[in-house]
């Protein structure tokens, strides 16, 4: 019950899968009705958006991250 409280589906009943892996987890399946909605299931274009890039990494500015932002 924990594990299904983690997986945001804390009523079995929203629940159409409960699989005890290999490896002792245990990997939730919602219904299908259950799962949020993306932007693919509405035939939207997403841009691409990169990588992050870190422009300050154990207190230094990268100057050069900076300059090719």
């Amino acid at each position: 019950m924990s594990n299904l409280r983690t997986t945001g589906y804390p009523d079995i009943h929203d629940n159409e899968y409960a699989i005890l892996e290999a490896t002792g987890e245990i990997s939730i399946f919602p219904r299908k009705e259950l799962v949020p909605i993306t932007p693919k299931d509405l035939h939207m274009k997403v841009e691409y958006c990169g990588l992050p890039i870190a422009v300050v990494i154990e207190g230094k500015v990268q100057k050069r991250k900076l300059k090719f932002i």
